[in-house]
C-alpha cells in the first residue's frame, strides 16, 4: 500500500519506519533530502484523501556518503539476477 507508492515515488526508506495496520499507517524516520520528504508527504496526502488515516514525523538528515558512492548503492525493488 503506502510502501509501493513510496517505491513508485522514488522515496529513501532505508532509514524510515513504515507501520501499517488495516486502514491506518505510520510513518517515522528520515529522508536524505528536503525534496524527497515533500515527495513523501504528498503521497500520505494523497493516500490520506483516498480514506487512509496517517501519522508522521520525518525528518531530513543528508547521506553521510557522497554523491556518487550513494548512487551506486543497489535499488533494492530490483535485486540483481541470480549467476
Amino acid at each position: 500500500m503506502i510502501l509501493d507508492r513510496f517505491a513508485a515515488g522514488y522515496i529513501t526508506i532505508a532509514n524510515l519506519a513504515i507501520e501499517e495496520a488495516g486502514d491506518s499507517v505510520r510513518v517515522t524516520g528520515s529522508v536524505p533530502s528536503e525534496d524527497e520528504r515533500q515527495r513523501a508527504l504528498n503521497l500520505l496526502g494523497e493516500a490520506k484523501a483516498e480514506g487512509i488515516r496517517s501519522t508522521h514525523a520525518i525528518e531530513v538528515r543528508p547521506s553521510d556518503k557522497p554523491a556518487d558512492e550513494a548512487a551506486s548503492v543497489a535499488d533494492i525493488r530490483y535485486p540483481p539476477e541470480p549467476a
